[in-house]
């Protein structure tokens, strides 16, 4: 713009329309201060500061926007955050589609998320253990990944027909299928609960052995970790782990100690009680107690393999991993094995679920892991012939 025409501009400055003065001033051609000089008015100023905040706000929408896509990227949200972000505008899909490295599978999975809730009992809620069967207990911390283990093992027996139904705990049944159908779609259990009374439930089913016909029945028992911590804090008692006789009853026992390996890597503070205390102190707990007596085995599992080294072999760095850093349980339950004559064995499994995104989608389901545990089940547990039921099954 020549000078000639720029002072006839600010001469005439009130019969330009704002989007024109709009112009000039983002093409750095008149300032705003000059033409407030020249006698703006003040209407067409508070349109143009107007203009320049939206603008601001937009840049700096924009920017956050960034930052937000940017840490889906680095995995610093879950899929129902995500979710919350495309309900109320703040991304959109085509954000997700052309901004991140996300599958469309996994876009699609976010926006149909739907977390159903998960209903938690108290010791009192739930019907006494069936006998004659095998109990099998999962004992560790809050977020040790009990949950997702106990799903992946029922997907893994549903998958492979291996499941037959029973109906004395209806709670636990229901828990069951609602652990199926979410981890079938791709959800992730919640933890447990936070509340140290509540957060117990106990899953029968006959496990049905494909190879033999054998028929194990079983009930699965998963309390929550805040109840496992109380019992190292206050031992074992009816408030704990010994209600309705679940943990002295008759029925013989496999115990399964979930050691979180993720929970392991990130511990940062003395303040926190580290696993391998409360595993030790709770075995104790159980062998004073008089369960190791009914017990078949004790299997140390070590959740979120898939976090170990991609370089290593998963079962030789599972086993130097244990024997490094939790020695003291490790050689405890061998020392408890020698006391009963070796009547029942310790087994280590490393186990991963599967592919895990944004730290709650399960892309692709593992079905190795449970494999694993089940054909040690099927060694240790109680059983009964019933062949006939199984060859219905083929």
């Amino acid at each position: 713009m020549d000078k000639i025409t720029r002072q006839m501009i600010l001469m005439d400055i009130n019969s330009i329309d704002v989007p024109s003065l709009i112009g000039f001033i983002e093409n750095q051609e008149i300032r705003l201060e000059e033409m407030i000089e020249h006698g703006l008015s003040a209407d067409k100023r508070k349109e143009i500061d107007q203009h320049f905040q939206h603008q601001s706000t937009k840049k700096q929408d924009n920017n956050k926007k960034n930052e937000t896509l940017q840490g889906i990227n680095n995995g610093m949200y879950t899929s129902s955050e995500i979710q919350r972000m495309l309900i109320l505008g703040e991304i959109t899909e085509e954000d997700l589609t052309n901004h991140t490295i996300l599958d469309p599978l996994v876009i699609q999975k976010i926006r149909n998320y739907q977390k159903r809730e998960t209903k938690f009992y108290t010791w009192t809620d739930l019907p006494p253990l069936q006998e004659n069967r095998t109990d099998l207990y999962f004992f560790g911390q809050p977020g040790s990944g009990k949950s997702c283990i106990l799903g992946s093992l029922f997907v893994y027996a549903q998958r492979k027909h291996m499941m037959g139904e029973n109906m004395h705990n209806p709670a636990g049944t229901l828990y069951r299928n609602q652990l199926i159908e979410e981890m079938n779609f791709g959800i992730l259990p919640h933890s447990t609960i936070s509340d140290a009374e509540q957060g117990v439930n106990y899953i029968p089913i006959d496990l049905l052995d494909p190879e033999n016909g054998k028929v194990h029945p079983l009930n699965f028992i998963e309390m929550s970790g805040e109840l496992f911590n109380r019992a190292y804090e206050e031992g074992i008692s009816q408030e704990t782990l010994s209600a309705k006789n679940y943990l002295n009853n008759n029925n013989k026992k496999l115990l399964f100690f979930v050691i979180d390996y993720d929970r392991h890597q990130r511990v940062q503070s003395a303040a926190e009680t580290s696993q391998l205390s409360m595993m030790s102190a709770v075995l104790e707990m159980l062998d004073n107690f008089g369960t190791l007596e009914k017990t078949d085995g004790i299997f140390i599992i070590v959740s979120k393999s898939d976090l170990f080294p991609n370089s290593q072999n998963r079962l030789d760095y599972g086993e130097k991993f244990l024997w490094e850093d939790y020695g003291m349980f490790l050689q405890n339950c061998i020392t408890k094995q020698e006391k009963y004559h070796n009547r029942f064995q310790t087994v280590f499994f490393p186990y991963s679920i599967g592919k895990v995104e944004l730290k709650d989608i399960l892309t692709a389901i593992n079905m190795e892991c449970p494999e694993n545990i089940f054909h040690a089940v099927n060694i240790h547990a109680h059983y009964k012939n019933n062949g006939r039921f199984w060859n219905l099954f083929k």
